[in-house]
């Protein structure tokens, strides 16, 4: 995986060596070192699959909703209404499935909060799971 070790890669030349030669699943803590702090890697989504933060977020979502939400994303981008690069989809989809919740265009974090994306999820667990041991 290249963000890992794009990772590892900025870790080793601030000294901290003693870094793993894969993420693992629960997420990444390097313990502290000669005098260097602990550090934690979570690599977005799920530290399996290259992604980012919507990535993410999308898994916290309602299944079915997304699935609408990206059907809606290919018409409009079928109809030449869209201008986002394709990387960019999945950020297009979250939002699409944001703008039709209760409170529409709520941030990410906040629709965390409000359960509009699940924090019960397992993958959501997870990372809250590593955060504690993190910052514990």
């Amino acid at each position: 995986m290249a963000k890992w070790q794009a990772a590892k890669n900025r870790l080793q030349k601030r000294g901290i060596t003693t870094i793993q030669e894969e993420p693992l699943l629960t997420g990444t803590i390097v313990p502290a070192s000669n005098g260097l702090p602990r550090v934690g890697i979570w690599l977005m989504p799920n530290n399996q699959i290259d992604g980012m933060l919507e990535d993410f977020c999308s898994q916290l979502a309602d299944p079915i909703g997304v699935g609408f939400a990206e059907k809606c994303v290919n018409d409009a981008k079928a109809n030449n209404f869209t201008t986002f690069i394709d990387t960019h989809k999945t950020k297009a989809v979250i939002h699409t499935f944001l703008a039709w919740q209760h409170e529409p265009g709520m941030p990410l974090g906040q629709a965390i909060s409000a359960r509009t994306l699940n924090p019960d999820n397992a993958l959501a667990k997870t990372f809250a799971d590593w955060l504690t041991e993190l910052f514990q």
